[in-house]
């Protein structure tokens, strides 16, 4: 297992960069997960315009796809822009030392979410979320925060 180093803001992590892209060959491309919700679809409907950019580009190099999210979450209600996000699963290790306790209280608009290119991201230790037949040795998550998603379905989503 090769590892490659990278700072994930102010925390490093090590990387196995070919098992996390032989896992995401494996994923397939839903980005949703087969869910049917309303809010879903609409994520669905223009994720690959939302999944991409410099932040994006940058996560790609660790082996990531960044248009196989494990999950897409939404939250807001309607009328408010939406928020949404998105986890993925990388084999590797978050490496103890300064500015890594800060993932051990992850939580949506809390200090201790990071930026990197203007995206708010958080990281955390071996989530259940994480496929483990995908990963089955050391991994850890990243979580992505896309804010004011507009509703695209062309209806409200209480309609019909």
């Amino acid at each position: 297992m090769s590892l490659t180093r990278f700072d994930f803001g102010p925390v490093v992590c090590d990387v196995d960069i070919e098992a996390t892209r032989s896992a995401y060959v494996q994923i397939p491309a839903n980005p949703v997960g087969g869910c049917e919700c309303r809010n879903c679809l609409n994520f669905a409907a223009q994720h690959a315009q939302l999944l991409r950019g410099t932040f994006f580009d940058w996560l790609a190099q660790t082996g990531i796809d960044p248009l196989k999210p494990h999950e897409a979450t939404c939250g807001g209600d309607e009328g408010e822009p939406r928020l949404y996000w998105v986890n993925y699963g990388v084999a590797g290790r978050i490496v103890p030392g300064p500015g890594t306790e800060w993932h051990k209280t992850m939580g949506l608009h809390t200090p201790n979410s990071l930026q990197i290119y203007g995206t708010e991201y958080a990281l955390w230790e071996r989530d259940p979320l994480i496929q483990r037949k995908l990963f089955p040795g050391e991994a850890f998550g990243i979580e992505v925060y896309i804010r004011d998603v507009p509703w695209v379905l062309g209806e409200t989503e209480n309609s019909g």
